[in-house]
C-alpha cells in the first residue's frame, strides 16, 4: 500500500458528474465502466488537484504548469464546480480543494485534518502541498515530445551522479528550510498588518514625527485671580459692615426731627464708604473664562501628546512590516537563487539505471550535428510510434519515482485494457516495489463507474 496516497475523490459539477464521491482507502485503484461513463473525468480531476505538467516554454526553458482545465469542465446548466480529494501522508490526512468556472481554476486550498471533523488551512497552499507530497508531475506529455524536448526536460529533473544528487538534496533541504522561515516571517507580517485594521491605531499616522506641545507654554496663559479675589473679599467685608450699620441705624425710631436728620447723615456716611465690586467681579469672570479655555487647551494638548507618544508604536509597527517584507523578499530571493542553482547541477545529470535499457542520449553525425536525441529504450525512441504501450507505462512509473523519490508518487494509466496480462502484472509489481499509487482506467461492460481496489 502506498504510504502517500489518494483516499477519496469528490466531484461537484465537473463535466458529466453533478456529484460523485469515491472512497479509495489508500491502495491503487481501478475505475471500470462503459464508454462515456466518466472514468477519464475522474482521473483528469485528480490531475488538476495534485499534478504539474512539465513543458518547454517559448524560450526553450523547462517550466512547470498546471494541467489545463478542459473547455467543458463545468457540467451543463451550471456556472461553477468543485474538485476535492483526500490525501494521506505519514498518518495524517489532508484535504485539497479547487473550485472552477467555465474559464479558469480557482485558488489552491490545502487543509490538514485536525480531528473532530475540523480541517485547518495550510498556507501558502501549493507550497505546503509540495513540501508534504513533493512535486507530483504529469509525465504523459513526454510521450509526445520531440527527442530534444525530452532530453532537456529529463536532464533538468533526474540524475544518476551521487555527488550531484547530494547537492540536489542539499538544495532541496535548504529550500524547505527557507520556505519554513519565510512562512513564519509571512505570518508575523500578517500579524503586524492586522494591527493596522484598528481605525484608531491607523489614525496615529497623522501624529508620526510631530513635536509634542510644551504644556508649560499653555499653563503660562493662566490668569492669577488671587489678588482680585482678596480685594473683592476685603471690599465685601467693608460693604457688609456698612450694610450692618445702616440696617441698625434705620431700625432706630425717633420723633425728634433733628435726630432724624443726624441719623440720615450718618447713614449717608456709611453708604459713602461702600465700594462698587462690579468691575472686580467682571475681571474675575473674564479671568475664569480665560482659564477655562486654557484648561481645554491643556486637555487637547495632553491628548495630542499621548497620541504622539503612541504614534511611536505605529511607526515601529510600520517599520516592522517593512523589515518583515524585506526579510520575506530576501527569503524568496534566496529560494529562487537556490532553485536556479539546480540548473547548473542538473546539466550534469542523466538517467542511470532507472529502467533496464533506458537511456538519455544524443548522437552527432560527422559534421557535429545532432542526429538523434531524447529518451531511448533499447535504442528505440520513447514515443507512441516506436514503443509498445506496456513499455511506455512501465517507463512512466519508473520516471515518476525517479523524479520524486521521497514524495507522493501517483501514476495515471488509461486504456489498461491495451496491456496484456504479463504487462499488467509487471506494472502492478513495479508500482508495489516503488511505493507508487496507480489510478487505472479500464473499459467494462457496465455503464456506471465502479471503483475496484487492486490487491497487491
Amino acid at each position: 500500500m502506498a504510504t502517500k496516497s489518494i483516499q477519496q475523490v469528490v466531484l461537484t459539477n465537473f463535466k458529466k458528474h453533478k456529484h460523485l464521491a469515491l472512497q479509495i482507502q489508500g491502495d491503487s485503484f481501478m475505475l471500470m465502466g462503459g464508454n462515456g461513463a466518466g472514468k477519464s473525468t475522474v482521473l483528469q480531476a485528480i490531475d488538476h488537484m495534485i499534478s504539474e505538467r512539465l513543458d518547454i516554454n517559448s524560450k526553450g526553458e523547462v517550466v512547470r504548469v498546471d494541467v489545463p482545465l478542459p473547455d467543458n469542465a463545468v457540467s451543463d446548466g451550471e456556472s461553477d464546480g468543485e474538485i476535492e480529494i483526500l490525501l494521506a501522508s505519514s498518518g495524517e490526512t489532508y484535504r485539497v480543494r479547487r473550485k472552477f468556472t467555465k474559464s479558469k481554476l480557482g485558488r489552491y486550498e490545502l487543509h490538514k485534518d485536525a480531528g473532530n471533523g475540523r480541517f485547518d488551512a495550510l498556507v501558502p497552499a501549493k507550497d505546503r502541498f509540495d513540501e508534504i507530497f513533493g512535486n507530483v508531475l504529469d509525465l504523459s506529455p513526454l510521450i509526445d515530445m520531440s527527442g530534444a524536448e525530452q532530453l532537456k526536460l529529463i536532464q533538468s529533473v533526474v540524475g544518476k551522479d551521487g555527488e550531484v544528487s547530494k547537492k540536489l538534496e542539499g538544495v532541496k533541504a535548504e529550500v524547505k528550510r527557507l520556505r519554513e522561515e519565510r512562512l513564519l516571517t509571512g505570518r508575523s507580517k500578517k500579524d503586524a498588518e492586522a494591527k493596522l485594521l484598528d481605525q484608531d491605531f491607523r489614525a496615529l499616522v497623522n501624529y508620526v514625527g510631530e513635536t509634542p506641545t510644551v504644556l508649560a507654554e499653555i499653563e503660562a496663559k493662566y490668569l492669577d485671580v488671587t489678588e482680585l479675589n482678596k480685594k473683592l473679599l476685603d471690599i465685601s467685608r467693608v460693604n457688609n459692615a456698612a450694610d450692618g450699620h445702616i440696617a441698625t441705624l434705620r431700625g432706630i425710631v425717633v420723633n425728634d426731627e433733628g435726630i432724624k436728620i443726624a441719623l440720615h447723615n450718618v447713614i449717608e456716611l456709611f453708604e459713602a464708604k461702600k465700594q462698587d465690586t462690579k468691575d472686580i467681579e467682571n475681571d474675575i469672570a473674564t479671568a475664569d473664562e480665560t482659564n477655562a479655555k486654557v484648561d481645554i487647551e491643556l486637555d487637547e494638548a495632553r491628548t495630542r501628546n499621548a497620541k504622539i507618544e503612541k504614534s511611536k508604536d505605529f511607526a515601529n509597527n510600520k517599520q516592522l512590516i517593512a523589515d518583515l517584507e524585506k526579510e520575506y523578499k530576501d527569503y524568496t530571493d534566496q529560494i529562487k537563487e537556490h532553485l536556479q542553482s539546480t540548473s547548473a547541477i542538473l546539466t550534469q545529470l542523466g538517467l542511470g539505471d532507472i529502467y533496464e535499457g533506458l537511456s538519455l542520449e544524443y548522437v552527432m553525425d560527422e559534421d557535429g550535428k545532432v542526429e538523434k536525441e531524447g529518451l531511448f529504450l533499447r535504442n528505440l525512441p520513447f514515443n507512441r510510434r516506436q514503443q509498445s504501450y506496456g513499455e511506455m507505462v512501465k517507463i512512466l512509473i519508473m520516471l515518476s519515482k525517479a523524479f520524486n523519490p521521497d514524495g507522493f508518487n501517483y501514476v495515471k494509466i488509461g486504456d489498461f485494457n491495451l496491456l496484456d496480462e504479463k504487462n499488467q502484472n509487471e506494472v502492478l509489481a513495479i508500482a508495489e516495489a516503488n511505493d507508487i499509487q496507480l489510478g487505472i482506467e479500464k473499459v467494462d461492460n457496465g455503464k456506471e463507474i465502479v471503483l475496484q481496489l487492486i490487491e497487491r
